[in-house]
């Protein structure tokens, strides 16, 4: 037997989310698309601090077939993409300055709690047992009630 593939790789400063994102979409090319899951997304956080590189990215997600489905924190009011779908979870679950990326057999943990920090692991169980808490919180989560379309910015 084969060991499972497990590469980690530690990833500082806004540049280290940026790589994040490129590989989302250099992984799900690989398949013609797939689905990101994210939790703890502070919408309203991530769009002040990256707005610009946000917007184009998510612009692209419709033509290379990603998808994505997020929670964020109950109350939150959240931009909406295309290819976007998000609920909402208790705030005594959540915890907004360390979100969590899931595609493929990738999972990128990312700390902005004191200095910009991301652990970006390559192993299917690990995102596996990620991708099981996700669902769990997501079958249990609320509709988001306050969504601001990408259109009415």
């Amino acid at each position: 037997m084969r060991p499972e593939k497990f590469n980690v790789k530690i990833l500082r400063g806004d540049q280290g989310l940026l790589e994040v994102w490129s590989d989302i979409e250099k992984t799900l090319a690989e398949t013609n698309g797939g689905e990101v899951l994210l939790s703890n997304l502070d919408h309203a956080f991530i769009h002040r601090r990256y707005k610009e590189t946000l917007e184009a990215m998510v612009a692209r997600r419709p033509s290379l077939n990603i998808q994505l489905r997020g929670l964020v924190k109950e109350g939150s009011s959240v931009r909406i993409w295309p290819n976007e779908n998000f609920r909402a979870i208790p705030g005594k679950v959540f915890s907004g300055l360390t979100p969590v990326y899931l595609y493929r057999d990738k999972t990128a943990i990312i700390n902005f709690k004191d200095s910009l920090r991301v652990v970006l692991i390559d192993n299917k169980s690990i995102t596996e047992a990620f991708r099981q808490q996700f669902e769990y919180h997501w079958r249990a989560g609320k509709q988001v009630a306050d969504a601001i379309y990408m259109n009415k910015i």
